[in-house]
């Protein structure tokens, strides 16, 4: 069988051969053991805190011999497996997986779609399940409010200003100045959490989403 040339990014979906980029997470089973852990730059397994308690998950496999090639180009012999994933005695799915030095690693997303949870990687943790609230800053909220109405700014030559907060939002308004006045051309609300971007109608009393 030819090599197989493995080129990792540090995404939910990647297996960690690569010590080229900074970390990246799986799931690890091994001897009935279930762990998160994380390769960092030298390449070495290190521990990390469990994320969530996985109960019940079984893997069927069949191996296939291959040769994976990290970036560098140091060659190491794993087996490329499809694995069959069961929760409970069920099956959930099946999908591929890597066994090196008798650990087998398998995508987080693929654990997280047989136990029906949602995943997320955000700042080099992995969330299965409940999703951490994170805060957006004020400048955060500009930053995606700008990607909105950016052409009106620049058209009109707008100023965007930020106004007293409104429960969970970021309030902003655009507008023009005049010699003696200024001119409002909207007003804007961006969910702290969700990022949500939302312009006030006048008319209608009501915040439309963007």
């Amino acid at each position: 069988m030819l090599p197989l040339i493995f080129h990792f990014i540090p995404s939910i979906e990647s297996f960690p051969y690569d010590s080229t980029f900074k970390c990246a997470y799986v799931l690890i089973f091994t001897f009935g053991s279930r762990f998160k852990r994380n390769i960092p730059n030298d390449s070495s397994l290190e521990s990390n805190e469990i994320i969530t308690k996985v109960i019940g998950i079984t893997i069927g496999s069949m191996l296939t011999g291959v040769t994976a090639y990290a970036a560098s180009g140091t060659p190491i012999k794993a087996l490329l497996q499809k694995v069959n994933i069961y929760v409970d005695g069920t099956k959930k799915s099946t999908t591929n997986a890597i066994t090196y030095n008798n650990t087998t690693y398998v995508p987080v997303r693929s654990i997280s779609s047989a136990l029906g949870e949602n995943v997320a990687l955000k700042s080099n943790n992995v969330y299965i399940g409940k999703q951490p609230q994170i805060k957006l800053t004020g400048d955060q909220a500009f930053e995606l409010l700008y990607k909105k109405i950016k052409k009106e700014i620049e058209m009109y030559s707008l100023t965007v200003g930020e106004e007293p907060k409104d429960g969970d939002y970021y309030v902003m308004r655009s507008y023009s100045d005049r010699e003696t006045h200024e001119i409002t051309y909207g007003l804007y609300y961006i969910h702290m959490y969700t990022g949500e971007v939302y312009e006030w109608n006048f008319k209608s009393k009501k915040m439309v989403k963007l």
